[in-house]
């Protein structure tokens, strides 16, 4: 999951830039190979509030502190005692941890969290996470989260968005409409996937071939997901269909152990030496694994 970074000494203008090539890739009919939380493109059609409902923007993109933070609310115990935890928001800085007692900042506050950091000095003691103040502390946590900790790195990435896609033109687009433009589906169908593949020096019917599909069918989908990624670049299918992808199998006339893509061209080059090919014909769990191990090593 792609975020902004709260301790980031990069310069706005790169994230302006990113912001601009998403766009372009998108308004071109190209997916990028990156994963944001939903979160960001609730921000970007001006539909991200906090209310009481505050806590959801979390649950694609922070799973496990989503399920921290439900916890919290709905302990029915002693909450100061049993999750001693500070009304702080905290995140990593160059491998220091760093707290911001979120008591003392306004919401409105325009400084950048550096700043508020550098300010910030010896403190006294951050007040404590009560019954009473912890649905109060958990939208403060997720404004800090998804908003006032990256709101220099996010206006800038959104201005180099919009200046390819206006406001207005993406007024009638959900968030998660606008989540698969950009990045793309997940699931991939692998019989479609097939269909449209094309074999260079191979037949569809030829064993390498049909070993190579029997494998694939068999990985799990995170597997697969990094196969596809390894021959096109991108894990997910484009959001015009996969009948706009295209998936070519090659044959690889060095004797190597390892296939090989070429990114560019959305190729796969698989190996002929007899021996290697012995992989595909192992039992099922060994010689998916080995071959998914070897690919990956390539790609490195």
């Amino acid at each position: 999951m792609a975020w902004f970074d709260p301790s980031s000494t990069e310069e706005l203008f790169k994230y302006e830039l990113a912001g601009l090539l998403v766009a372009l890739a998108t308004y071109n009919g190209h997916h990028i190979a990156v994963n944001f939380p939903c979160v960001l493109y609730h921000k970007l059609l001006g539909r991200h509030s906090f209310d009481e409902y505050a806590l959801s923007f979390l649950a694609d993109g922070w799973p496990d502190l989503h399920g921290s933070l439900s916890n919290l609310l709905s302990y029915d115990g002693d909450v100061e005692h049993d999750f001693s935890a500070s009304y702080a928001f905290s995140f990593q800085s160059f491998g220091q941890q760093v707290e911001v007692d979120m008591t003392k900042i306004q919401r409105n506050d325009a400084r950048s969290i550096q700043s508020i950091i550098e300010n910030q000095g010896s403190q006294n003691a951050i007040p404590a996470i009560v019954k009473e103040n912890r649905e109060q502390f958990v939208k403060d946590y997720v404004f800090w989260l998804t908003d006032k900790a990256v709101r220099l790195q996010y206006e800038a990435f959104a201005h180099g968005f919009y200046t390819c896609f206006g406001q207005d033109i993406l007024k009638t687009v959900e968030p998660t409409a606008l989540k698969t433009i950009v990045e793309g589906l997940a699931h991939i169908d692998i019989q479609k996937l097939r269909d449209i593949t094309t074999y260079v020096d191979y037949d569809c019917d030829d064993q390498a071939v049909r070993d190579f599909w029997y494998i694939v069918e068999h990985m799990n989908s995170k597997q697969q997901t990094q196969l596809l990624e390894f021959v096109t670049g991108a894990g997910r299918i484009p959001v015009n269909g996969i009948e706009r992808m295209s998936f070519k199998i090659i044959r690889n006339g060095r004797a190597e152990v390892s296939s090989k893509s070429h990114i560019c061209r959305n190729v796969t080059a698989t190996f002929t030496n007899p021996t290697s090919r012995r992989i595909f014909c192992q039992p099922r769990e060994r010689a998916s694994t080995r071959f998914y191990s070897q690919s990956t090593r390539a790609a490195r």
